[in-house]
């Protein structure tokens, strides 16, 4: 009987020391990430004071890795400090939980998108920016945001609108449909169809309120894709002041 062989081990540099000082700089130089999705999750205040005074004890977490050369080795991490944006980012602005995120400004995006466990989003939202204890510095200087929505946020008459405004220097904002209410397959019954309505709708019409609340208010580019991430349309301002949703 003929043995399968086992997959061969992927290749190995065992010389990458003994590069010249300038190459594995470079080298270093090209295991810059490209723009990426940082998901934050809020995982709720600590249990002790102790816990809550520990600087380490840091109320939210992000599944992205730390870019690779921040911790690979001392030369890797001197490089990539000189050479990469990326900075720890979101720390309390009480300054009991030290910065942890490392986060682009320039081309990352901020991910809310929680899921059944967690706490609504217009709740961890509030944390984010408001908390006595979790409130993140930062928050001014995010130029992408991404915001799963749930039925939840249709109910309140501003939508998360509010919050969504304390994010000064806001230039892109995608909302998520992560109940399927905007879907497009064909076999949902003809009432979802009414939902979707529904839901588009109020897109609009609470941004219209908060807008004319705040006309001051700088509005990012926004678009609305549903849980499948098919775009849906696109919320702005137009020309007399009103505010438009574009079907896509």
């Amino acid at each position: 009987m003929e043995v399968a062989s086992s997959p061969a081990s992927p290749p190995t540099f065992t010389k990458f020391l003994d590069l010249p000082t300038e190459l594995r700089l470079k080298i270093w130089a090209f295991t810059a990430p490209g723009p990426r999705n940082v998901r934050i999750r809020y995982k709720g205040l600590p249990d002790t004071i102790e816990e809550m005074n520990d600087p380490r004890v840091w109320p939210y977490t992000s599944s992205e890795p730390v870019p690779a050369a921040f911790h690979v080795c001392q030369e890797s991490r001197a490089e990539a400090q000189k050479r990469f944006p990326h900075k720890p980012c979101f720390g309390t602005r009480n300054h009991h939980h030290e910065a942890m995120i490392y986060f682009d400004f320039s081309q990352d995006t901020l991910v809310f998108e929680g899921d059944a466990r967690d706490p609504p989003i217009n709740y961890t939202l509030g944390a984010f920016l408001y908390g006595r204890w979790t409130g993140a510095d930062d928050c001014d200087k995010v130029e992408r945001l991404s915001i799963g929505v749930t039925e939840d946020n249709y109910t309140r008459s501003t939508f998360i609108w509010d919050e969504i405004r304390r994010f000064a220097g806001l230039e892109e904002l995608i909302f998520y449909d992560l109940d399927g209410h905007l879907s497009d397959k064909r076999d949902v019954v003809l009432v979802c169809y009414r939902v979707r309505d529904v839901m588009l709708s109020c897109y609009r019409d609470t941004l219209n309120l908060v807008a004319n609340r705040h006309p001051q208010w700088k509005l990012p580019k926004i678009a609305i894709k549903s849980k499948d991430g098919i775009q849906c349309g696109e919320l702005g301002r137009g020309d007399d002041n009103e505010i438009y949703f574009r079907p896509s």
